[in-house]
């Protein structure tokens, strides 16, 4: 069934008075020197109960067993809006773990499935946008390390989501080649593969490959299938990571915004047409090292951009640990209005109730802050928790406590 979802997970963020927000870990960042492991404690989902002003109170009822690395939590709501799913990427186990959520928040396991790759970390979900296809996700495959004598597991993969959350691998790229930085790019490193809606190219998505400094384009059919529709260089050594996109309900062009991990920007590009295929023209490029200072020991890690477009937020982590916040212009382009302090390796963010709770997830120390959004899109700093969480947090899923699904 065709859906507007995004216009179901609005209404549904509104009416929730509290929202759990499920974290899973990313263990040690590897250049987190001071880091100590925290063993088998890094293998449990925890639950935070957040509430409108940004208070947060664990929820351990809601603790899922996961049995290997949850590097990232993907949600999925069914067409009838009556099932909830989360897609869990064990990147040690090189696989995708599926459950279905209760109104509850309680878990039950459904199988797990291997992604097509080696080391899967970000996930997205391309909801159905026509009769007869299906509900698919979206799997970016890292591989690693960089003294790999193959990069063979790098990979952009697609699998098809059925109704019982079950899912099937429908197609494998298989990524190959390396950039500047020996160290960071010596394979190709999948970072994420994520849907960005676009006119009639509705059913495009955008894989980041860190390690060769490009931005694939794929097509993604009824059927899984994936067809490349082009490749967007960046500059050499910057490290294209996650991306963000202009939300689909929007009016006149599309843009997508890219946060690069070596080089410490976001890259905006718009969304348009080479030839009959989609592509990317880039618009600006702006960095979250602020003016005089210096990115060295540093490294960007996660953007979010609010439900309404107007606003993005991009992490910095290492000796900077900040939150930088951008308004969103008209022609895509960004000012910048905050930078805010993080906590340390600030990895994992998300937004909660519609775009007015911002949470960060500390990787270094464990802990999790909260701000308050407020109607400029700036950040106030509401609460921190370190209690109940798994050693090392570094992926959030959102999910609306004790109601009625949309």
């Amino acid at each position: 069934m065709v859906r507007s979802f995004a216009a179901a997970l609005a209404v549904a963020s509104v009416s929730a008075q509290t929202q759990i927000a499920f974290v899973g870990s990313g263990g040690c960042d590897g250049a987190d020197v001071g880091c100590v492991g925290g063993g088998d404690a890094e293998h449990t989902i925890q639950a935070i109960e957040i509430s409108r002003d940004g208070q947060m109170k664990p929820r351990p009822d809601l603790a899922i067993p996961t049995g290997g690395q949850p590097v990232w939590l993907t949600k999925f709501q069914d067409a009838e809006g009556s099932k909830q799913c989360m897609f869990v990427s064990r990147a040690d186990l090189d696989d995708i773990q599926s459950y279905v959520l209760a109104p509850s928040g309680e878990a039950t396991v459904v199988g797990a499935y291997k992604s097509g790759g080696a080391a899967p970390v970000q996930a997205d979900v391309l909801y159905a946008l026509s009769e007869g296809a299906n509900d698919v996700l979206l799997v970016a495959n890292y591989h690693g390390p960089d003294d790999a004598t193959t990069s063979d597991g790098a990979a952009a993969s697609s699998m098809i989501i059925n109704e019982d959350c079950s899912l099937e691998l429908a197609d494998v790229k298989p990524h190959s080649g390396s950039s500047l930085i020996p160290d960071r790019q010596g394979g190709a490193h999948v970072h994420s593969f994520t849907a960005a809606p676009y006119g009639e190219h509705r059913n495009e998505a955008y894989a980041c490959d860190l390690g060769q400094d490009k931005i694939f384009s794929y097509a993604v059919q009824g059927d899984g299938k994936l067809t490349l529709s082009s490749i967007i260089d960046t500059t050499p050594g910057l490290g294209p990571r996650h991306l963000v996109h202009t939300p689909a309900t929007s009016d006149g062009p599309h843009f997508v915004h890219v946060v690069t991990e070596m080089g410490m920007t976001v890259n905006t590009y718009e969304q348009t047409m080479c030839g009959d295929t989609a592509c990317l023209k880039e618009l600006q490029v702006v960095s979250l090292v602020p003016e005089g200072q210096s990115g060295e020991g540093s490294k960007a890690a996660e953007i979010v951009i609010a439900p309404d477009g107007n606003t993005l937020y991009a992490t910095n982590r290492g000796l900077l640990n900040t939150v930088t916040v951008f308004g969103i212009e008209k022609d895509g382009t960004l000012t910048q209005k905050q930078l805010i302090s993080a906590p340390v390796y600030p990895r994992g963010m998300t937004l909660a109730f519609n775009g007015g709770v911002l949470l960060v997830a500390g990787q270094s120390k464990t802990e999790l802050w909260s701000y308050q959004v407020k109607a400029d899109g700036t950040l106030a700093s509401a609460s921190v928790i370190a209690d109940g969480l798994p050693p090392h947090p570094a992926a959030f899923m959102m999910f609306e406590s004790n109601s009625v699904l949309v």
